[in-house]
């Protein structure tokens, strides 16, 4: 039985419940389940399973929400951001940010410490007595304004003057087609909203689908946008992150990856016009590959790489989108490294012949351009999963399928 967003009061209403899940974290759910089956039979079971396993999720993404014991309702919790993806976007500052889209109440809670107020929009009832009770009682943040309404009607009678930074964390999801990305099918309508809000404030910050076409964003959004920030957490895109002028006066955007490998923070970026004006250059041959953070790949950054890495021994891409080329072992290059055999024509005969004279019969499979699937290419290639070994397949720049086999070098 699927728990509803009322179900989620509770823990208010009986501080004894959420005391509780707490209390049972580390105990598996599903013996917990029985447990109060047997037991507990008037407890409110399945809102009191799916807060255990939140928190049990939470202690990787929100630490300092599991530490203050905080409500995850499980809708609002898995569209939330995380405490380190949320910390890319401390640079704003100023007296007040209105936050339109609550939600689980994670980026209210960040910016609150950068700005004196935050006036934070949600128009769901359920939510905004949740974030009351997380942000105000558990995690200490009177500062965070919490209005439940709409955007239209706040708009209309309630926005406060001086606002020095308007977010907006548009929902991306509708009940035909869950995962909607184009600027379509976001709610609110951003097209017709941002010009509302434009002679409202002097910046307003979008934060879209990792799935979100950044060019399309480059296109619709001009001539405002002074920023785009790419947000990988451990090789994953999370977020796309547009921060937009109110002028209108065109100045050439930043393109920027923030990238966080298990803790290990890199901040590479580049204005649009230059990135532009780099030459793409291109690898057949060399003695290490690498493969970029998905960051990098996401933002379109692979030539600026080249560039920043040139002195080191980088050579060039195997091709768009493809695995960079080195004579040399790079220090702090934003990915893995590899030293490689290769390139090997692909021909899957061919291919498994000479696996089998290397006595290859386990290798983790990476691919990029080029259409047959890793599970295709474990049945051909007749081996089986298992990390040590790697084999990189992709595109040479005449579009021929190649393989490198690689071994990974220690990051410095």
């Amino acid at each position: 039985m699927l728990t509803t967003p009322q179900d989620w009061l509770i823990f208010i209403q009986k501080p004894q419940f959420l005391s509780y899940t707490y209390e049972n974290q580390f105990f598996s759910t599903e013996k917990l389940a029985l447990y109060l089956q047997k037991h507990h039979t008037a407890w409110p079971r399945q809102v009191i399973i799916a807060q255990i396993k939140n928190i049990q999720k939470a202690h990787k993404k929100l630490p300092s929400w599991v530490d203050a014991q905080c409500i995850f309702p499980t809708q609002a919790y898995e569209q939330a951001t995380s405490e380190r993806a949320a910390a890319f976007k401390t640079n704003y500052t100023g007296k007040i940010l209105l936050d339109i889209g609550l939600g689980l109440g994670v980026d209210s809670w960040n910016f609150s410490s950068a700005f004196e107020e935050v006036w934070s929009v949600e128009k769901d009832p359920v939510l905004c007595k949740i974030a009351h009770h997380n942000l105000h009682r558990l995690l200490g943040r009177p500062n965070i304004k919490i209005i439940e309404t709409s955007i239209e009607q706040i708009l209309q009678s309630r926005l406060p003057r001086n606002i020095d930074t308007i977010y907006i964390d548009p929902s991306r999801r509708n009940e035909i087609k869950p995962k909607l990305t184009a600027i379509n099918y976001l709610e609110p309508n951003l097209l017709k909203l941002l010009p509302i809000l434009r002679p409202q404030t002097q910046t307003i910050i979008l934060k879209l689908s990792p799935l979100f076409d950044i060019q399309e964003g480059l296109r619709v959004f001009h001539p405002y946008v002074n920023k785009v920030q790419v947000i990988a957490i451990d090789n994953e895109c999370k977020e796309v992150v547009f921060e937009l002028n109110t002028t209108g006066i065109y100045s050439s955007p930043i393109i920027e990856a923030c990238i966080d490998r298990n803790k290990d923070i890199q901040v590479i970026n580049c204005n649009l016009e230059k990135l532009k004006e780099l030459d793409f250059p291109f690898a057949q041959e060399g003695c290490f590959l690498y493969e970029a953070d998905v960051g990098i790949y996401k933002a379109g950054l692979e030539a600026l790489l080249t560039e920043k890495f040139k002195e080191q021994g980088a050579l060039g891409w195997t091709s768009k989108g493809g695995y960079l080329l080195s004579n040399e072992m790079l220090q702090n290059f934003p990915g893995k490294g590899y030293a490689i055999e290769g390139p090997f024509l692909y021909k899957k005969y061919q291919a498994r012949r000479l696996l089998h004279q290397k006595k290859i019969n386990y290798a983790t499979l990476s691919k990029k351009n080029i259409e047959i699937s890793i599970q295709q290419l474990y049945r051909e290639l007749e081996v089986k999963p298992k990390e040590g070994i790697t084999l990189f397949f992709t595109q040479n720049k005449r579009k021929e399928s190649i393989f490198f086999i690689g071994e990974r070098v220690s990051r410095n």
